[in-house]
């Protein structure tokens, strides 16, 4: 199977996204810890405002922080990674994806890279992308609008099945017709 695609910045973000969300600890972790901060930091001022109740002044840098967390992780996110990706040119060139029963083959005009299945440690799959992770925090993108037909993404999901699996059984190449 043979396709061509470019990433977009709302693949970026979405895989990002993916990605938080599968330590699922530190993502809700940090995320519950952020929420807390502005709420507390909140009603601290509120308090102040309202009563004159003393020591609220070591809350306004947890409310601050709060909401960066909060707001970074949610408002801020595609403009942040917008910002990243601005020195990463070549993450939007076009690359031409070969898949077959025992590898994957990427080509961009800048690299060439020949990748056996066994090399993927992890698969996710997103409504709308395909994220196989070369090592825990390192993975390629691959969106499922690549693929020409449902059949095509059926076929791709069939060969990543074992990924992940300590010794991943070969796969049986599926007659071309």
């Amino acid at each position: 199977m043979k396709t061509q695609y470019e990433l977009t910045l709302e693949d970026y973000v979405e895989a990002n996204k993916l990605y938080s969300k599968s330590k699922p600890i530190e993502y809700y972790g940090v995320q519950i810890f952020g929420w807390l901060c502005l709420a507390v930091g909140v009603a601290s001022v509120a308090l102040k405002i309202t009563i004159d109740a003393p020591g609220y002044m070591f809350m306004i840098p947890a409310t601050l922080y709060g909401a960066y967390i909060v707001l970074a992780s949610t408002v801020f996110s595609r403009y942040i990674h917008s910002r990243r990706l601005k020195n990463y040119p070549s993450f939007f060139q076009p690359v031409i994806l070969e898949v077959t029963a025992t590898q994957m083959n990427f080509q961009t005009p800048d690299s060439a890279t020949q990748v056996a299945w066994s090399k993927f440690v992890l698969f996710r799959e997103s409504r709308n992308l395909f994220i196989l992770f070369w090592s825990p925090k390192v993975f390629q993108i691959i969106p499922k609008r690549a693929f020409a037909n449902e059949a095509d993404l059926e076929q791709f999901r069939a060969w990543t099945s074992g990924i992940g699996q300590k010794d991943m059984p070969p796969i049986a190449p599926i007659p071309q017709p």
